[in-house]
């Protein structure tokens, strides 16, 4: 479990949504908390789509010089990607919602 954690690289924005929203569907799942459980499963199952959509449009570029080589993540939208997005904006606003 250490070498896992170790080796977590949150370099990226939608990494740690991903991070801080599967860590809060832990919370919501294991511990009572002082809000409804099923809200903040909600909105942590909605984040975690979000940042794995988020993931999918980030798709990295890479140039090899002969000294260098760079990555570049740029932003383009895929049909998959802002699926998952709209799919974790309207779980969110249904936990809001409902909850």
């Amino acid at each position: 479990m250490e070498k896992v954690l170790s080796t977590l690289k949150l370099d990226q924005y939608y990494k740690v949504i991903l991070a801080i929203s599967a860590f809060t569907l832990f919370l919501s799942l294991k511990f009572s908390l002082m809000v409804s459980n099923d809200l903040v499963a909600m909105v942590s199952i909605g984040s975690l789509l979000i940042g794995l959509g988020e993931w999918r449009n980030s798709v990295p570029e890479t140039t090899i010089t002969s000294q260098y080589r760079i990555t570049v993540r740029n932003r383009k939208n895929t049909i998959l990607g802002n699926g998952l997005n709209i799919m974790g904006i309207v779980i969110i606003g249904a936990g809001v919602y409902i909850g």
